[in-house]
């Protein structure tokens, strides 16, 4: 965050989204920054009192304060696959906070833009896409960062195919006080309901550090459901009874293939042994075996990150180089 933004230097052009903390919209500076636009999104944090500003509050303020904290300290890195914040800018007299951030033209991750952008090779977008998710969430999580709300609306698309985890607000730093991790994680539910892990729900830590990063793979698993069969393993408007569920019940994979849209795109449904269509039918059998481990409700028993990494939906159709670039991506 170099640059000095202002904001009279924006003209908005639409709201891009809105919140339980304000509204996010899409803003054009006049001024060349040599960035490759000039669009931003801002997220303009409102209903905020002047201890908010000054960020003195810890009751008030603890969302915005550590979202700010997180930004900060991931920016540093300008990993590719992390919304990039360029400035906060505050306005003491309307009590507002303003990000300046990149602008995702293409919006959140969707089950159309999954495997139709950014080429006409519909299994190469769809396997790149999974690779960023997973560059990604590996990056937070070896900064010792739990994401916490990983969803489709929180990854969104650039105009060349290029995937950005976002919104770091629910985000968690471990400590060195595993009380204060249980706690924090385990104790004080945050997220978005329909993609929080049973652990969670049921308010009980597991007996290694290492699995409470599965929160977010479990989510992770909801979100490649959600996208594939465009439905949610599990659904209740009654938030105790949703979690009730989650904690229960194993997720409840389709069996009938043609479920998935992914066998929507079949060139000809009357030759399912074409070469095209059984690359469609092997990468559904890799999808549907990585998500039933990735909806594991026990922790200790759900995939890891290194599992998922070396899982088969990462090798199929592609060279040895280009897998080893995708597992080694985040070692430098």
């Amino acid at each position: 965050m170099d640059s000095v933004f202002h904001l009279s230097e924006f003209k908005t052009l639409r709201r891009l989204g809105s919140g339980k903390f304000g509204k996010v919209v899409l803003v054009q500076s006049d001024v060349d920054r040599g960035l490759p636009s000039q669009l931003y999104a801002v997220k303009v944090v409102t209903h905020l009192n002047k201890s908010i500003l000054n960020l003195s509050n810890v009751d008030n303020i603890t969302k915005v304060k550590n979202e700010i904290k997180l930004i900060n300290s991931v920016n540093q890195f300008n990993h590719p696959n992390i919304l990039k914040l360029y400035s906060i800018i505050k306005n003491d007299t309307v009590s507002k906070l303003y990000f300046v951030m990149e602008y995702c033209q293409k919006g959140e991750l969707s089950s159309t833009n999954l495997i139709n952008f950014p080429t006409s090779n519909k299994l190469q977008n769809l396997q790149s896409k999974l690779k960023q998710i997973v560059q990604g969430l590996e990056f937070l999580h070896s900064q010792n960062i739990i994401h916490r709300d990983i969803k489709p609306s929180n990854l969104l698309l650039t105009e060349s195919g290029i995937l950005k985890i976002s919104d770091f607000g629910t985000c968690y730093r471990l400590t060195d006080d595993d009380k204060i991790d249980q706690f924090e994680i385990y104790k004080t539910i945050t997220g978005t309901p329909l993609f929080i892990a049973p652990e969670v729900c049921s308010t009980q830590a597991p007996n290694k550090q290492k699995d409470y990063f599965k929160v977010d793979l479990w989510s992770l698993g909801i979100t490649l459901f959600y996208l594939f069969f465009r439905s949610y393993p599990y659904y209740n408007e009654n938030e105790f009874k949703l979690f009730n569920d989650i904690k229960t019940t194993d997720a409840n994979i389709p069996k009938i293939i043609t479920d998935c849209f992914l066998l929507m795109e079949v060139k000809d449904k009357k030759n399912l042994q074409s070469d095209y269509n059984l690359d469609f039918v092997a990468y559904y059998k890799s999808l549907t075996t990585v998500i039933k481990k990735l909806l594991i409700r026990d922790p200790s028993d759900r995939m890891s990150m290194k599992n998922l990494k070396a899982s088969k939906i990462f090798k199929l159709f592609t060279s040895s180089e280009d897998y080893s670039k995708f597992i080694h991506f985040n070692d430098s």
